[in-house]
This record gives C-alpha cells, sequence and structure tokens, in this order.
C-alpha cells in the first residue's frame, strides 16, 4: 500500500502538532517517524490511521483519497507502547478477537490455522492458553504484533511499539522486527524517539521536530549528511562549536576550514559541528586546531570516550578506538590538540539540545 500525504496540518487549540507535511512512504516501505516530544510524530501516525482528522490537507492510499474513511475501511493494524491486550482472554483469543468482528468472519478452523501461523511467525506458538499476565514484556509486545496482523492489514503502524521494555530486549525485538517486516513485505510505519531504534529498523527516517518535517532519508543519509543543524544534533553524539567567518573561512583555533559551500558573508556567526569519533587527538603544539584540556577517561569496551575542555569550558568529547588511545598514553589534565576529520559548518548559533 503506497501511502500519500499532502499539505496536512493539525492543531489542538493553540497547539500546533503538524504543519503543512508533505511525505510518500512506498508499498512495502518501513519508514520511522523519528522526533523528540511534541514534534508531531504520534499524530501523524494517528491521522494516517484514521484515529485523528486533520484542519487541513489528505491521506492517500494507493492512489485513493482516505481522508475520511474510517480506522477499519483503511486496513491498517496498530500496535501501540502498552500492548493494549485484552488482560481476561488467552494469548490464542487476544490474536483471534479481530477475526470474529470482521464483517466476513472466517470460519473456526481458518482462525485457528490463521492463529497458529501468526503465533509461529512471531515466535509464540505454545503459548496459546496463557493470560498476558503470564508473559515478558517482549512476549506481550511479540502477541500484540500477532494481534495487528491477524487482519492481513495493508498497513501496520507502530507507536513506540518497544518504548516500555528494557534496553536489551528492545534491541532483540528491533532485529526480529525488522527480519518479520521483510517476510511480511507489509508498509509499515514505526514512530520512535529512539536514534538507534530509527536507524537499525528502517529502510528510511523521517526526522521531525515542531510539527515540521527536518529531513527525509536513508539512515546512513541522515547519519552521514544531516540537512540541519537540529539533525546533526539529535541524530547521534556531536560536538558544537561556535565560530566566525573571517576571511572566506571558518577558523577553530589556529585551524582554518574551509566553507564547502556554505554561503555566510565575513563576520557571520556559525557553529562547526563534528561527531566524537570523527577526529584526531595530537599533543599539544604538534598540530592546528582546537587546544583543549583532558577531564576524564572512560573505557567503553573496544572504544575509549575522553571528555575534554576547550577554552572557555567549552565541553567536547572524543571516542577513539583503544589501540589509538593506547598509542597517546593520555591522562587526566594533559593537553591535547583536536582536529575534526569532517566537520559540518551552519551559520548562526546552534539550536538548544531537544530531550526526547
Amino acid at each position: 500500500m503506497k501511502i500519500e500525504i499532502k499539505s496536512l496540518s493539525k492543531s489542538f487549540g493553540d497547539f500546533r502538532a503538524l504543519h503543512d507535511i508533505d511525505l510518500t512512504i512506498e508499498s512495502g516501505e518501513l519508514v520511522t517517524l523519528l522526533g523528540p516530544s511534541g514534534s508531531g510524530k504520534t499524530t501523524l501516525l494517528r491521522i494516517i490511521g484514521g484515529l485523528e482528522s486533520p484542519d487541513s490537507g489528505s491521506v492517500w492510499f494507493d492512489g485513493h483519497d482516505a481522508t475520511e474513511r474510517s480506522a477499519r475501511d483503511r486496513r491498517v493494524g496498530f500496535v501501540f507502547q502498552h500492548y493494549a491486550l485484552f488482560r481476561n482472554m488467552s494469548v490464542f483469543d487476544n490474536v483471534a478477537f479481530g477475526l470474529h468482528v470482521r464483517p466476513n468472519r472466517p470460519s473456526k478452523k481458518e482462525i485457528a490455522e490463521r492463529v497458529d501461523h501468526l503465533l509461529a511467525l512471531v515466535q509464540m506458538r505454545g503459548f496459546e492458553r496463557r493470560r498476558p499476565s503470564q508473559l515478558s514484556g517482549g512476549q506481550r509486545q511479540r502477541v500484540a504484533l500477532a494481534r495487528a496482523l491477524a487482519v492481513e492489514p495493508k498497513v501496520l503502524l507502530l507507536d513506540e511499539p518497544f518504548g516500555a521494555l528494557d534496553a536489551q530486549v528492545r534491541r532483540e525485538l528491533r532485529r526480529w522486527l525488522r527480519h518479520l517486516h521483510d517476510e511480511m513485505n507489509v508498509t509499515g510505519v514505526f514512530v520512535t524517539h529512539d536514534q538507534d531504534e530509527a536507524l537499525e529498523v528502517a529502510d528510511r527516517v523521517v526526522v521531525m521536530n515542531k510539527g515540521a518535517i527536518e529531513q527525509v532519508g536513508v539512515p546512513m543519509e541522515i547519519y552521514d549528511k544531516p540537512a540541519t543543524p537540529f539533525v546533526y544534533q539529535f541524530i547521534g553524539n556531536v560536538n558544537r562549536v561556535p565560530c566566525v567567518i573571517a576571511g572566506g573561512e571558518a577558523r577553530l583555533g589556529t585551524l582554518a576550514l574551509p566553507l564547502n559551500g556554505v554561503d555566510a558573508p565575513d563576520g557571520t556567526h556559525a557553529t562547526v559541528f563534528f561527531r566524537p569519533h570523527d577526529l584526531k587527538l595530537a599533543p599539544a603544539g604538534g598540530a592546528n586546531g582546537i587546544a583543549a584540556t583532558v577531564r576524564h577517561i572512560s573505557v567503553l569496551g573496544a572504544n575509549v570516550r575522553i571528555d575534554l575542555a576547550a577554552d572557555n569550558d567549552l565541553p567536547l568529547e572524543a571516542e577513539l578506538p583503544r589501540v589509538q588511545f593506547d598509542e597517546l598514553t593520555l591522562k587526566q589534565g594533559d593537553k591535547v590538540v583536536v582536529i575534526p576529520n569532517d566537520p559540518k559548518i551552519f551559520p548562526g548559533a546552534a539550536p538548544a539540545t531537544s530531550t526526547p
């Protein structure tokens, strides 16, 4: 099912949840809506599913205007964060529920076969007679997904489906979900504020902020080529260093950076962004770069995180492979020079960090 969102807007009182959204999701694609709280991602998901109506704009399914259709008529399946399972029903009955209430109800045999197939698909065969209270969080979410798939939806909508689970279970389930989606080939829209989750699960990521779309792209593009300062700092860790454009360059300490197409006249205040792993550290005085002092060193398995302080106590972070760190023999209090490998210059001050 191909989904087209055209000029969609929605407000709740004085709060503008969505503003003039245009987005196309191809048939069979798994797209993640990623953003902090209040960015509009859940509102957009609910409008796609028919649980909310837009103030203006339209939703199209396979070339047909679905804006006024009910959620049932849209052939969508929903999976929510808190499972929404019927506590007084068994696993079997929860999965079969949607089949029993369909206008063209299948036979008991067909329902039993469908439920058995789905429970095998989500690796829950053998749990048919258990109640939700007898399952772990991860198992409950698998049952919720099987129930959503039981009615053979054209579109699967997932709203923070793993948000209530611990980190290890989340990692396992998102990999499993990606594999399951590839098997089912259903169009999926997945809402999350977890950057790692979005990058690992999605074919494409839609980064949202304050009711608007900041960037749409494949995960590697979103991470490696952020289009805006917001995307750069929201996806992964980042260092942000203020500077002033002078002589057609941006100066970071003793390092002069080319503007690389950035249109900014001399005197423009700008911010240079670079990732903690996209830099080199050298002994003080040994190279051009940003002078800094080592504040703290944390060993993270194969990598080492180094917290630094530049001029005016500007915090910086470096992440180096253990082998490279061992060659530097750094310790707390050492003076170093930070040399960005792949910096990106954005005119203007960096936006405040958003909280998911």
